[in-house]
């Protein structure tokens, strides 16, 4: 199942099922359910067919895709995908820690590990931890940049950072985090995602998309021209955009 926000993107829904039956698209929008596509089915070799979906009309609500079997099948993968050109900005990681060293060296090197280190990402993502407290003994370089900076508590300690990454040439986006890193690696990834797709500069994210923020309300907090995102211990994620 995918959610959608509408991106105006083209959509494609990749299938790689040996056998015959029926594909349903589905669009679940405020509890009703209507058929965006149905398709009889039928392959007898592993190969992927790749079907259009039209989401020009869609604002809002879930994707899914049903399989109905007419004989045995396998089905080796599915997967959802665009093939619209998306940008390459990169995405800064902002920590703000207070003498909590234990805590935030495991979350440098656990980003560091499945994120900063990867090659799928290489080059996608910094890491700036800003530290309010008693040194952290952790190298800068490789995408990390560790910040010895005066205690002016959490938010000074997240504008400074977030002045850093304004020096980063081509970084675009800004999350704030606890300095346990509580989020998954794969929220932050999907984030940036949905972002690169986003045709509108204006695009707003929170966990449930239920935050409303107007331009009016932000332009004294961002003079940086950055969008910036705040991950919660319950992974919320708030954004303030340019």
């Amino acid at each position: 199942m995918e959610k959608i926000y509408n991106l105006n993107i083209t959509f494609f829904w990749r299938v790689n099922i040996i056998g015959r039956g029926t594909i349903t698209v589905r669009h679940k929008e405020n509890g009703v359910i209507r058929v965006l596509k149905q398709i009889d089915f039928k392959s007898s070799c592993n190969i992927s067919d790749e079907i259009e979906i039209d989401i020009s009309k869609i604002n809002f609500g879930y994707i899914y895709v049903e399989w109905q079997s007419d004989e045995d099948s396998v089905l080796n993968g599915f997967e959802f995908l665009t093939k619209d050109h998306v940008s390459k900005s990169s995405m800064a990681l902002v920590i703000t820690t207070y003498n909590r060293k234990e805590a935030v060296t495991k979350t440098i090197n656990r980003i560091n590990k499945t994120l900063l280190t990867q090659s799928e990402f290489k080059d996608r993502f910094k890491l700036i931890v800003v530290n309010n407290g008693e040194a952290i003994n952790h190298p800068s370089g490789n995408g990390i940049i560790v910040i010895n900076n005066e205690n002016l508590g959490g938010s000074g300690g997240f504008m400074r950072g977030l002045i850093e990454a304004g020096k980063i040439n081509d970084v675009k986006h800004v999350i704030f985090m606890d300095d346990d890193g509580s989020c998954e690696i794969e929220s932050i990834c999907r984030t940036h995602a949905f972002l690169l797709m986003a045709k509108d500069k204006n695009t707003v994210v929170t966990g449930c998309m239920l935050l409303k923020i107007t331009r009016q309300s932000y332009m004294n907090l961002v003079p940086y021209g950055i969008e910036i995102f705040y991950i919660t211990r319950i992974n919320i994620i708030w954004m303030l955009g340019k």
